[in-house]
């Protein structure tokens, strides 16, 4: 029996439980049964599987197998027994280890005591790791009984020892070959852990293998310095500068030895601010995404504005970030509110400021006046320090992944409707981040008598711009044309417009209101402009049917075309076409002309032979047509009055003369 044999006490990688054992069994483990070590792997697996599956690259092939998982579950079209690689789990217990009463650390006696192999006692956790590479220690080694050296099976699998020729090889390719121990382990099939014991114990110090010289190294200083001077240069940049010296390497490497020379900045503290009820409020503009309203394609735009002591968050949805919608937004939210703060935080946008060098600031004058009716100060953070606003830029993302993810909605309206719902319900009554005893709700209970009052006045919102008016009476405004009076073309007009109504103006008369469209290349019109146009202009009356005619009746467009080409009146066709539409109406006109073009015959009474089936199939009465007689017609006919100045003037008759 070896009385002076070496033995390692360590401590379990996994469970944290003391392991005593002897240099015949010692293989470098690093747990105390296969148990642990088949749950530490299983674990690292699964942390590994979750940092793949959120990456981007498993996200895309997550996808791929959902997709073809569904396709799958397209093709079966009947429920068929398959059978998959997957087996049942079958439970296994692990081989029973030998056990013995293991001591503190530092009881350890020379010589074996046969006695006290009678049990396994679980020694206290420690954190620490504790070698005993010179003593001989008295214990009950994890792997054998230590006495005759019988090997027990560790969870049914023979261990071997380290032969002296093999330890004597290691020390030999490692002094004198200078293999690495990573090379060692990986041509003799031994763990790196033993490699590294062996050396250990062989009191071999680690020699000094030189590195093999890179591409890069007579280039390293010129990199440092050159980062050093211009800290966010590119690496392709680099790349290039260093060809130009004679450097031979790949940019794909070139950039990965870049990254570990460019110089990081030190990491920034900041403070905690703490703010009184009442002073101030933070505010900000947050994109989620575009909204797609006929042919136009909006920015959808939330107004987010967050009061700094209560959290309490306001959120309003627009289709621009402009001025108007800007102001529109404050003057919503402060009557959320019912007051608004002394102080309004804000970043650098046009809005608010339109040039900024340091710390002097050219506000925008518009916005300056509404901060001057509504008594606040606004106070631009400095640049590109979000930080300083970061209530606003945290309830942002807030507002994102709690409120916006996942909502449907019909329109804006729609949208601002539920987000009042949700600012009043559970952003309103979540807790308190100040102090989690209180809600949002309660905090802002006492913020709200300490508010400013709101003015007495309100402010005249809307957006100002001044058109031009072309030869046809119409004004662009927002990618559509809005109809004036024909009375008022080549002139310069003012628009006020807000989101719901386009006011045009001729100083302070009104002259047109139309609804406003948010869709694109649209003509909203007003009927009596031009119908005073068709008045004033009999010439434009039948382009006007025509294109009253196709605007109503797509169709009428191509049996206009095909009767043009076979030579017929078009004047006769559309008075004819445009009487169908007041008898039959626009859809039923459009199925007859469909019908009509369908049997190439481009004519008005094809069309109504088609509307007239139509109607005898549906069975309803045929249209009557008002004609009035020529007598009752004739006197709603416009009469032009003459002067009666000259029945005023009085007749002298010819005075009579004696010629005698």
């Amino acid at each position: 029996m070896d009385m002076d044999r070496t033995a390692r006490l360590f401590l379990c990688a996994r469970c944290r439980d003391q392991v005593l054992l002897c240099s015949h069994c010692d293989r470098g483990q690093q747990y105390c049964s296969r148990a642990c070590s088949r749950v530490s792997r299983l674990e690292r697996r699964q942390e590994t599987a979750q940092r793949y599956q959120s990456s981007r690259c498993g996200q895309l092939r997550h996808a791929a197998r959902t997709a073809r998982w569904r396709e799958r579950r397209r093709s079966l079209r009947h429920p068929i027994n398959k059978v998959t690689h997957q087996g049942c789990s079958v439970a296994h217990a692990d081989a029973p280890l030998p056990t013995c009463d293991i001591p503190s650390i530092g009881e350890f006696t020379i010589g074996v005591d046969s006695t006290t192999n009678t049990g396994w006692s679980t020694p206290a956790r420690s954190h620490s790791q504790h070698w005993y590479a010179g003593a001989a220690l008295t214990g009950c080694c994890l792997m054998c009984d230590w006495a005759g050296c019988a090997r027990a099976a560790f969870a049914g699998a023979a261990l071997m020892t380290i032969p002296i020729e093999l330890a004597a090889r290691i020390e030999r390719l490692y002094t004198v070959e200078r293999w690495r121990v990573g090379t060692i382990a990986r041509q003799l099939h031994v763990h790196r852990d033993t490699v590294r014991r062996v050396l250990r114990e062989r009191e071999v110090v680690p020699s000094d293998v030189p590195l093999r010289a890179s591409l890069v190294d007579p280039y390293r200083s010129f990199i440092r310095e050159t980062l050093e001077k211009y800290p966010t240069l590119t690496a392709s940049r680099l790349h290039d500068m260093v060809c130009e010296r004679g450097y031979a390497g790949q940019a794909s490497h070139f950039r990965y030895l870049v990254s570990t020379m460019r110089p990081r900045p030190p990491a920034e503290a900041y403070l905690r601010l703490r703010t009184l009820p009442g002073e101030e409020m933070q505010c900000d503009w947050a994109h989620f995404g575009h909204l797609a309203i006929g042919r136009a394609r909006r920015p959808l735009m939330g107004f987010v504005m967050v009061l700094s002591y209560s959290r309490c968050v306001f959120l309003h949805f627009c289709l621009n970030a402009q001025m108007d919608s800007f102001l529109r937004g404050h003057v919503e939210a402060f009557a959320a509110y019912a007051g608004l703060t002394r102080i309004v935080l804000y970043d650098n946008l046009k809005s608010v400021v339109l040039e900024r060098v340091g710390d002097a600031i050219r506000f925008n004058p518009e916005f300056l006046a509404f901060a001057k009716h509504c008594r606040f100060e606004p106070r631009p953070v400095a640049i590109a320090r979000g930080n300083q606003k970061g209530r606003v830029e945290r309830h942002i993302d807030f507002v994102r992944k709690s409120f916006f993810a996942g909502r449907e909605f019909t329109d804006v309206a729609d949208l601002n409707a539920q987000a009042r719902q949700w600012c009043e319900g559970k952003a309103f009554d979540r807790p308190w981040p100040q102090d989690d005893a209180l809600s949002v709700r309660q905090a802002f209970d006492v913020e709200q008598p300490r508010l400013l009052e709101l003015p007495a006045a309100g402010y005249a919102l809307g957006q100002r711009l001044e058109v031009t008016v072309a030869k046809t009476p119409y004004v662009r405004f927002d990618w559509n044309d809005y109809t004036v009076p024909h009375t008022h073309v080549r002139r310069i007009l003012s628009v006020l417009a807000d989101e719901q109504r386009v006011r045009i103006f001729d100083g302070i008369t009104e002259l047109a209101n139309h609804p406003r469209s948010f869709d694109r290349h649209q003509t909203i019109e007003e009927p009596a402009h031009l119908q005073a146009l068709v008045e004033y202009k009999r010439k434009a009356r039948a382009r006007r049917g025509c294109d009253a005619l196709a605007q109503v009746v797509p169709a009428s467009t191509e049996l206009l075309q095909m009767a043009a080409q076979r030579g017929h009146n078009l004047g006769s066709i559309t008075a004819a076409l445009l009487r169908l539409l007041d008898q039959y109406g626009a859809r039923a006109l459009q199925a007859g002309i469909l019908d009509a073009i369908s049997r190439d015959v481009p004519h008005p009474n094809a069309v109504r032979l088609a509307l007239e089936r139509a109607r005898e199939r549906t069975g309803r009465p045929p249209p009557l047509a008002l004609t009035l007689p020529e007598h009752v017609a004739r006197r709603d006919a416009p009469m032009r009055t003459h002067s009666l100045a000259s029945y005023d003037r009085r007749y002298d008759p010819p005075k009579d003369t004696d010629d005698d």
